[in-house]
């Protein structure tokens, strides 16, 4: 007699048909949120390969600019002493020097991108910062935008470079008021801003901690996305021919990165734009050291070594030096420089010498030599090609002085004299 018993049902059944197309949607969704997360990532490397590219071009530009430039300032500085020039000449000279001091800035600009640029790292107060500016800001934004600033009680400090703050700031100001040709409100405001996590934002330098979050916002015009995944390129400008450079936030973003901070934007259009800058926050350590002024632009009757391959620079700041009263002793080349140490060691009492030089022995390399054989040798040096390289090259000696070009005559002068008067450092 058969046993018509049921058999249990089998353990594993196949999926309903609707858990089966939710779980196919899952991972559908799943797989298109990583590939274009992908997308963003690629695009960010790209975006990053091409400023790096294009920092490799600006310096190079730079050190033969600042050549340039050099040339421009000793040489009108020279023809300004001349008293016989009329009143209307020396007009035109004070003209052509301020239109040659644009030119300086905008080299600083290209090297604050490419962050070539030697900075004076100390504490700061942000909000003090903020209060220096509104007479200037006034002034530069004009009457049809109205200024507000909101200040905080308490002392917010970073480790910054004053000067390359205030240049964020003047930067992004005037962006904003290109941004409102109409007229409108800027808002200035620095709060303390702990960071958490990652957030919402696809910034990759964007970390965990404690910083200062200083935020300019305005009512302008805004933008949209495609000129937002631009807006920090370089030479990338959205103004007509002739009225922008395309450096002003690239520049930016340069100094904040040398600062190991980030940016991030909010804008659409119609609805204005809001720039965050985060730096990390420190602790205020007391009131910042202030460099006194400058001693007087005298000469002197010691003998200079003077090493330039660049030769109308080497010829005018030879030329400036013995104006000065200096003996001046010119080479071309570091080996030249070390012929004429050969034979006139015991009277040269500063080494004047260029950083980058033809040859196998370039600036750093000829002063730290020639110190070894003569330690109480004063050494300045000078490079038309950015300063962060050069400051780490200067910590093998805190005696050599850097002096930056494109400098004017008086700075050469005074420099010249401090070293010769003091230790140099």
């Amino acid at each position: 007699m058969r046993n018509h018993t049921k058999r249990p049902a089998s353990i594993g059944l196949a999926e309903p048909p609707t858990l089966r197309k939710n779980s196919l949607a899952t991972e559908f969704l799943a797989l298109k949120e990583k590939v274009a997360k992908k997308r963003q990532l690629e695009e960010r490397l790209r975006q990053a390969q091409k400023m790096e590219a294009v920092g490799q071009l600006a310096g190079g530009v730079v050190h033969d600019f600042n050549n340039i430039l050099m040339a421009l300032l000793l040489g009108l500085g020279m023809l300004r002493e001349k008293p016989e020039l009329s009143l209307e000449t020396k007009e035109s000279i004070k003209e052509i020097e301020r239109q040659t001091a644009r030119g300086a800035n905008l080299t600083r600009q290209l090297m604050l991108f490419i962050r070539k640029e030697t900075t004076r790292i100390e504490p700061m107060d942000i909000t003090e910062l903020i209060a220096s500016l509104q007479t200037m800001l006034h002034r530069l934004l004009g009457e049809k935008i109205e200024v507000l600033f909101q200040h905080s009680a308490d002392a917010l400090c970073v480790n910054a470079d004053a000067g390359m703050m205030g240049q964020v700031v003047m930067n992004l100001c005037l962006n904003a008021r290109d941004a409102m040709p109409g007229g409108g409100r800027l808002t200035l405001a620095a709060t303390l801003s702990e960071i958490q996590g990652q957030g919402e934002t696809s910034n990759l330098n964007r970390r965990p901690g404690h910083f200062i979050c200083l935020t300019i916002s305005d009512t302008g015009c805004g933008m949209d996305e495609t000129v937002l995944r631009r807006l920090f390129e370089p030479f990338f400008t959205t103004k007509e021919v002739g009225k922008g450079t395309g450096l002003g936030l690239s520049t930016v973003y340069g100094i904040v990165r040398q600062h190991h901070g980030w940016i991030e934007v909010e804008s659409a259009l119609g609805q204005g734009s809001s720039f965050r800058v985060y730096l990390p926050e420190t602790t205020w350590t007391g009131n910042p050291v202030i460099a006194g002024p400058m001693e007087d632009a005298r000469g002197g009757s010691e003998t200079i070594l003077l090493v330039e391959d660049e030769l109308a620079v080497r010829q005018l700041v030879a030329a400036w030096l013995r104006k000065l009263g200096y003996a001046v002793l010119e080479a071309g080349t570091g080996s030249e420089a070390l012929k004429i140490w050969e034979e006139r060691r015991h009277e040269i009492k500063l080494l004047f010498t260029g950083m980058m030089m033809p040859g196998n022995l370039n600036g750093m390399d000829l002063a730290l030599q020639l110190k070894i054989e003569q330690p109480s040798l004063k050494v300045i040096s000078s490079s038309g090609f950015g300063g962060n390289s050069v400051k780490s090259s200067l910590k093998a000696d805190k005696e050599i002085v850097y002096l930056a070009k494109p400098y004017a005559p008086e700075a050469l002068a005074a420099t010249v004299r401090r070293c010769l008067n003091s230790s140099c450092q």
